[in-house]
């Protein structure tokens, strides 16, 4: 590069950026006659505006654009769902809202290139993480194109490692009646379940006699369910209030293969009191899972399916957090990433009037009937009521089978 001046290198590299096309795989053929120094810096230029590309791609979540801008080597070795899938669940582990890329130097020699450059994801849980990392480039007959691996997405993934949030879900908020009466709260509860290689045979004929008192199924179903599960797997049998349970539960915390796992459950008292007006929990649709993730919830968490809950399902939920970790392949804890604390849901007062509501629920009986109760002067709905109404709480127990769900739906919408 002797005899040829600094700002000569620069205006030239400059001019060769703006004229550079931003095509997947641009054409990295030099024009006929174009200095040597000229070609390399064009040719920098070039693979840079590729990786520009890519990460103008990856900002908006274009992960066909991104695709298409892999080498023949990464397309032959990863088909577009799991490159997708790859992006999807960094965001989702995240609970990514944004994210912002930044070029920070770029080396060609050859065929070959690597671009440096910095992320920044901007999490709903745990604020801003930054990364700087490098993308490889090789120079096939289309052009500059890139050679994909995980560690571009974050650096620490390489490896084998993953990035693991623990969720602390916060307490949901309560839904009160005019004078602060509880309409929908929380009590603590029991997953009661089987590990069917942990039962001891001497025991079962008791177990069995038990739990068919605590559920839904005979001594006959209960024999059955357990010899068709693996022996390692958890068997479901029951959700169970501490009420209800207390008379047992010294007797089941003796018993081996029973396991017990406490929860906070929401209740809606006294059956159900304004069911169509508050509504109820589902556990998050299957086609909107991602959605939640992004927001901060488990997979696993019920959300407001209709009414209040539905309505002011953000505000009822209140903040989710946790910690985030990085684990080796095996799952073995590297590091805290970053954390955050959860925050109690906020509670939803009403101008319903519980008493004058489950009154006016009694006495309609079976007779197909609504009724509304307002102030004159105010407005404010004191009562609301549709008969035939329905137990919220059920909704708990009929999650797991269609035809009890689509009847409590249907009498949700009568």
């Amino acid at each position: 590069m002797n005899g040829i001046p600094c700002k000569v290198l620069w205006a030239g590299l400059v001019m060769a950026m703006l004229a550079t096309s931003l095509t997947a795989c641009a054409p990295a053929t030099p024009e006929v006659g174009l200095p040597l120094v000229q070609d390399g810096l064009a040719q920098a230029a070039t693979a840079q505006g590729t990786a520009a590309q890519f990460l103008a791609g990856w900002e908006v979540e274009d992960y066909d654009g991104m695709y298409a801008l892999l080498s023949s080597l990464s397309r032959d070795a990863l088909d577009q769902a799991d490159f997708e899938a790859a992006y999807r669940e960094i965001a989702a582990t995240l609970s990514l809202q944004s994210l912002e890329t930044q070029l920070l130097s770029t080396l060609v020699d050859g065929r070959s290139a690597q671009v440096a450059y910095r992320v920044t994801f901007n999490t709903l849980l745990v604020g801003a993480l930054s990364y700087e990392t490098m993308m490889s480039l090789t120079r096939e007959s289309t052009g500059w194109c890139i050679q994909w691996e995980i560690g571009m997405i974050v650096p620490d993934l390489r490896g084998g490692n993953r990035l693991e949030f623990i969720h602390e879900t916060p307490d949901r908020g309560r839904i009160f009646d005019r004078d602060g009466a509880p309409l929908a709260a929380y009590q603590t509860a029991f997953a009661l379940g089987l590990v069917p290689g942990e039962l001891l045979h001497e025991q079962t004929d008791q177990i069995y006699a038990v739990l068919a008192e605590l559920s839904p199924y005979t001594v006959e179903d209960l024999a059955d369910r357990v010899v068709r599960t693996p022996d390692d797997w958890l068997l479901p049998v029951a959700t169970l209030s501490q009420e209800d349970l207390a008379p047992y539960l010294d007797a089941l915390r003796n018993f081996s293969g029973v396991r017990l796992d406490e929860f906070r459950e929401r209740i809606y008292v006294d059956g159900g009191v304004a069911p169509h007006a508050l509504g109820y929990l589902l556990y998050i649709p299957e086609d909107e899972v991602e959605e939640y993730l992004r927001k901060g919830y488990r997979q696993d968490e019920r959300i407001g399916a209709a009414g209040l809950e539905a309505v002011f399902e953000s505000e009822l939920a209140g903040q989710h957090g946790g910690n985030l970790y990085l684990t080796s392949a095996d799952g073995e804890i590297l590091s805290l990433v970053a954390s955050s604390d959860s925050q109690p849901g906020q509670s939803l007062y009403t101008t319903l009037d519980r008493s004058l509501q489950r009154n006016l629920q009694q006495s309609l009986g079976d007779l197909r009937a609504a009724v509304v109760v307002m102030e004159v002067d105010t407005g404010r709905v004191l009562a609301l009521v549709s008969n035939p109404g329905f137990d919220p709480n059920a909704f708990d127990q009929t999650e797991n089978d269609p035809a009890l769900r689509a009847r409590a739906l249907a009498l949700y919408r009568s």
